[in-house]
């Protein structure tokens, strides 16, 4: 977006021909982690409003079509951290809209679990639902360590901002590597990946359509000190930072 603050990225070319959209990476450090409450409030309630967002982090997938094993290649956000965000359309197994199809060609996601209140201030903005990914067909499948989470907007707050559900969000994760301590949840750190001449990420600068920063850029951001503003920028989108990396 021209005339806004944003989070310039490093392009990763060869992933983006892979899956035909725009494939980046943040630098070493650089985490994309929003809480449930930024994924409703802001993404996924801009998403269904068509408002545009600082950092397009989440690619729209038709997710039921594919297996969760392959939806890496599918992530705007390249990754070997094995979670992964999307936005996807409501897809109705039924004309009267009561249940979705959540089945792909090698399985179905089953749900598990009571939803969860997403709120707001104390105010009701969604809901989230956890899945785990069976291999088979129901009501004999085999569960898995894949687990989603499954967020939409409660009708109220539909009603409330004047739109149709239309999009859910989704967190998709490898279960075996979710979790404290840091080292099981994040891919270790290969210095190799990032040892290639390649432009480093700056916070806070807006990048050009081949995705480099310009020069001008890098040297002031709208009269505002970039690491003040960068950091700001990311905090409140959801971006978590390691501080010792960056420090």
């Amino acid at each position: 977006m021209r005339g806004e603050n944003s989070l310039a990225i490093v392009t990763a070319p060869s992933a983006a021909a892979e899956t035909g959209g725009s494939a980046t990476a943040l630098a070493p450090g650089f985490r994309f982690h929003p809480t449930d409450e930024e994924l409703v409030s802001y993404y996924l309630k801009r998403k269904v409003t068509n408002k545009p967002v600082r950092f397009n982090a989440i690619a729209e997938v038709d997710i039921y079509k594919h297996e969760p094993w392959d939806l890496s290649d599918k992530s705007r956000l390249k990754t070997r951290d094995q979670e992964w965000y999307f936005f996807s359309l409501l897809d109705k197994k039924y004309g009267n809209g009561g249940r979705m199809n959540r089945a792909t060609n090698q399985g179905y996601w089953k749900a598990t679990g009571k939803d969860r209140e997403v709120r707001h201030n104390d105010q009701l903005m969604g809901m989230k639902k956890t899945l785990v990914f069976h291999n088979g067909r129901a009501p004999d499948g085999l569960r898995t360590n894949w687990v989603m989470h499954e967020y939409r907007l409660v009708e109220e707050e539909l009603e409330r901002i004047g739109t149709l559900q239309g999009y859910v969000l989704c967190r998709v994760f490898h279960k075996n590597n979710i979790g404290p301590p840091n080292g099981n949840r994040y891919a270790p750190f290969i210095e190799a990946e990032w040892d290639d001449g390649s432009a480093a990420l700056v916070p806070g600068i807006d990048i050009g359509d081949d995705g480099v920063a310009s020069e001008k850029a890098l040297v002031e951001s709208n009269g505002v000190q970039k690491s003040v503003l960068s950091r700001w920028i990311l905090l409140s989108h959801g971006v978590r930072i390691d501080t010792k990396l960056i420090s």
